[in-house]
């Protein structure tokens, strides 16, 4: 008996063991807050580079786009440029006719 109180034997170890438990409890509930505060870091993590991957597929699509167009504007130009070649042949080709036919005295008068 202890001030007044009768002691039985372990009493002091359940108090001992309640005082831990209560430790730990409280130990385990901030560790619990814990995760949540760490799991809703990383899911905003992966919202931002979700957003930040759309932005850069976007971002690809888009250039994808403009070399596709500068690739249809020089295909156009090369084409554009083989018949302007063609023109300057053909009319070097007739200037070249028209040259032997003058030296002939085959060749027409020109306009004028």
């Amino acid at each position: 008996q202890t001030d007044g109180k009768l002691v039985w034997p372990g009493e002091d170890l359940a108090a001992a063991l309640r005082s831990k438990c209560a430790e730990l409890e409280s130990e385990g509930f901030e560790l619990r807050e814990r995760i949540v505060e760490l799991e809703s870091a990383e899911e905003l993590r992966g919202v931002r580079l979700e957003e930040e991957c759309a932005r850069r597929l976007a971002e690809t699509a888009y250039l994808q786009a403009q070399i596709v167009a500068m690739a249809d504007r020089s295909e156009q130009e090369r084409a554009w440029h083989l018949a302007e070649l063609e023109n300057l042949r053909t009319e070097l080709a007739s200037a070249s006719t028209g040259t032997s036919r003058i030296g002939d005295g085959e060749a027409e008068e020109g306009p004028g």
